[in-house]
């Protein structure tokens, strides 16, 4: 089962958060559209708001700095494991997190590691 790291264009994708996390040969991995293999033996790949498809066999859904339309799709990804959502402005999908009251996790709690 495949992990889906969701972006809002893959041209962007160099430039986020994710450089602390992964080496930069993962990140180059990642860039070319390939999957990169996570410490916990699962991979992880790189989709966009365009080839993203919710009807994808998908483990977990990281989706970083998307909008509600984007998460709309997300949604619809019935067999999706779990939904990790990281926003660029939270309040951009208060509607979304009053649908859904997602557990919010407290940044300070997280493990520090790179893959």
């Amino acid at each position: 089962m495949q992990q889906s790291l969701l972006v809002p264009a893959k041209k962007h994708f160099k430039n986020v958060t994710l450089k602390k996390v992964f080496t930069e040969g993962a990140m180059r991995k990642l860039n070319a559209g390939k999957h990169v293999l996570l410490p916990c033996g699962q991979s992880i790949h790189v989709e966009s708001r365009r080839t993203f498809h919710p009807s994808a066999e998908t483990g977990v859904v990281l989706a970083m700095y998307v909008d509600e339309k984007d998460l709309s799709r997300v949604d619809e990804c019935t067999d999706a494991k779990a939904l990790v959502v990281v926003p660029w402005v939270p309040t951009e999908l208060e509607a979304w997190v009053n649908q859904w009251s997602p557990i919010e996790v407290d940044p300070s709690q997280l493990k520090q590691g790179k893959s």
